[in-house]
């Protein structure tokens, strides 16, 4: 009768353990069998049990298994038989089943075993004996039909339900928290195109990702494949959630939405920063005391301490009490190659050995430091508290609105510049472009195919999976010149998505063994659009030469009137000083040396900061409102205020100064 107590156990706990849904586990069937038999010590009794219908009820029915709504733990039917000497037979089983994940939802296909509860022997003299077999009455609702499951087979619904399952689980894990809520704003916010179809979807998702364990996660998944969000990663919808999870801009994975859903004529109302982030922002700025700092304007003579200055001339150093720059010094047009007998000095003994005790100190404004303009700027509020890193207000901004030089750039932004050659795009406005360079075989180094067989590495990617920035750089590098083979590469621009009418165009500089060129491109490029920067040939015996196709840099000695002074000429330095986050008490970050020059304007309104500059706390929480607040509201021009040159101390360049009218080439 042991036997019978048994069967009668499994049934009862198999019965117990129904819930809505039931699974099998991935599980070796026969391992399970094995497990059973050898679960019997005593080979005679393990004969005894040697059923084929036992065993087909184990191979089918032992590995199935429920999951506990509360824990998410697998429950097996088979730790709650406790028969007295089949307890190691079901403890055996029970180890393998919970020891495997889940694989499918349970069903009982037509064709599949059903089990035998009983059958009768007819023995030789006569008379009958019953053999009884584990036995289970699997409800009707786990049995498959066409018309109630809606699928052509049993296979294809356990296929259709571990596809939700997997991608509900992908997406809890990929999308983030952040990407839901903000599109949630948008939604709500009314910015988003047919967003309203998606909010109530979004809003479940939500709540089940934010539900979800930490462990046993697959199981919570399997438990929720019902739900109507299961497979929200593969719609459009999903798309966009992708995106801003892996660190798109906002603008960019909207388009790409936007390109799903949206008819071709249509118009995006509303901008992309949603309500509750500016709210946020004003809140945090608020709780700072930071509200009166973000005004920002020109920096003059008068806002600058002497003690923050490295050299100061006379005029300036009494106007620092108050006054204006006087007009700038008239002379004739300079040839640099004029000063190839100047000292040539590195900055640290300029500034060590010859700056101090000086008076005098004009410089020499070559076309080719047109980029290198540079303007300070300051809060409206002298007294109000601190937006940046460092233990001042005081900011720059070099030509172009450039925060730092272009090498430096790069660099920051994870690219490599120490190679043999290297090719760098940098441009200004949220435009996704990018960088191609052609081989000589006809293969393209590019976005989509990043490393080139002559060794070239795109390792910078900008506005497009990776954020967007007004700030862009893109960088190819080689920095094995074994690699390299005989023949053209021709670098081209490619406007990828066209986003902007304003800050266009953008720069290039191509670097070969140290030899630098520089080209600027000042016309919008549209969309689509490729534009043929240069060539760069090399031979069979490795000599490498550029033959441009735009013009290279501005090089010639002819002057032109930039910032309101005349370039090839020397220009009177009103005061020298290290950039703000270097001034006393700071060390913050790249440093650079500003030459001001009197009379020197940017004529047009500038940046206030940069993210970059911003304290950790506001750059980190709220970068999109603080980049959107710092492009659209720019300081206006003053004729009153702090510009020159300016020098990064990590970037390489050179420029020519006369000090107590004894000329020097300074080497950076």
């Amino acid at each position: 009768m042991a036997f019978i107590d048994f069967k009668k156990d499994v049934e009862v706990a198999f019965n117990n353990m129904i819930s809505d849904n039931l699974f099998v586990v991935d599980v070796d069937k026969d391992l399970l069998w094995m497990a059973y038999l050898l679960s019997f010590d005593d080979p005679v009794e393990r004969q005894e049990h040697n059923c084929n219908a036992c065993k087909s009820f184990i191979r089918h029915y032992g590995k199935v298994v429920a999951i506990d709504p509360v824990t998410y733990e697998t429950k097996t039917f088979w730790d709650n038989v406790h028969t007295p000497g089949f307890e190691k037979s079901a403890q055996e089983i029970a180890k393998l089943v919970k020891q495997a994940s889940i694989r499918d939802i349970f069903v009982q296909d037509v064709n599949e075993f059903h089990g035998c509860d009983h059958n009768v022997q007819l023995l030789p003299d006569g008379t009958t004996r019953t053999w009884h077999h584990l036995y289970v009455n699997i409800p009707e609702r786990f049995k498959f039909n066409m018309r109630n499951f809606n699928f052509a087979s049993a296979s294809s619904y356990r296929g259709d339900v571990r596809a939700r399952k997997e991608v509900l689980e992908r997406s809890i894990r990929e999308l983030t928290d952040e990407s839901v809520e903000t599109v949630i704003d948008l939604i709500e916010d009314n910015s988003l195109y047919r967003g309203a179809e998606f909010l109530k979807g979004l809003q479940e998702f939500l709540r089940i990702k934010k539900s979800a364990p930490t462990s046993n996660l697959s199981n919570y998944c399997w438990l929720n494949y019902k739900s109507q969000v299961a497979k929200i990663r593969n719609t459009a919808m999903g798309t966009l959630l992708i995106n801003l999870s892996e660190g798109m801009d906002l603008e960019r994975a909207v388009r790409a939405y936007e390109t799903i859903m949206a008819p071709s004529n249509y118009k995006r109302p509303t901008a992309l920063i949603t309500k509750k982030q500016i709210e946020a922002a004003q809140k945090t700025v608020e709780e700072l005391g930071l509200t009166n700092a973000l005004p920002r304007r020109h920096a003059r003579v008068e806002d600058i301490s002497v003690n923050d200055v490295l050299f100061v001339n006379r005029d300036t150093k009494a106007k620092m009490k108050g006054g204006m720059f006087e007009t700038l010094m008239s002379e004739t047009t300079v040839n640099p190659k004029t000063f190839t007998k100047a000292e040539e000095v590195s900055v640290d003994k300029f500034l060590k050995d010859i700056l101090p005790g000086s008076t005098d100190v004009s410089i020499l404004v070559e076309n080719r430091h047109i980029s290198n303009f540079v303007t300070l700027t300051a809060p409206e509020n002298p007294d109000a508290g601190h937006l940046f890193k460092w233990n001042n207000n005081f900011a720059w901004v070099y030509n172009g609105s450039l925060a730092d030089s272009f090498k430096e750039k790069v660099k920051a932004a994870g690219g490599n510049v120490n190679g043999f050659m290297r090719v760098s795009l940098h441009w200004f406005n949220y435009d996704d472009l990018d960088l191609h360079v052609t081989e000589p075989n006809g293969q393209e180094i590019y976005y989509f195919n990043k490393t080139g067989y002559t060794g070239g590495v795109l390792d910078v990617d900008m506005n497009a999976g990776k954020g967007k920035t007004r700030d862009a750089v893109e960088n190819i590098i080689w920095t094995n010149p074994n690699r390299l083979t005989s023949g053209e590469y021709l670098v081209r621009v490619h406007n990828f998505c066209k986003r902007e009418t304003i800050d266009v165009g953008f720069e290039i500089e191509i670097e070969i063994n140290g030899e630098l060129h520089k080209f600027n491109y000042d016309d919008k490029v549209l969309d689509k659009e490729f534009i043929e920067v240069a060539t760069i040939k090399v031979s069979a015996n490795r000599n490498i030469s550029l033959k441009p196709i735009i013009p290279e840099g501005v090089t010639s000695v002819k002057s032109t009137k930039e910032w309101n002074i005349d370039t090839m000429k020397f220009q009177k330095v009103s005061c020298i000083m290290f950039s703000p986050n270097y001034w006393k008490g700071n060390e913050v970050g790249n440093k650079h040396l500003f030459f001001m020059i009197e009379g020197c304007k940017n004529p047009d309104p500038v940046r206030g900061f940069f993210n970059e500059y911003l304290r950790s706390d506001l750059e980190r929480d709220h970068r999109r409102v603080f980049e959107a607040l710092a492009s659209r509201a720019k300081t206006e021009y003053s004729d009153d205020q702090l510009s020159g040159l300016g020098f990064s101390l990590t970037q390489s360049n050179d420029v020519i100064v006369k000090v107590n009218n004894k000329p020097f080439k300074i080497k950076f």
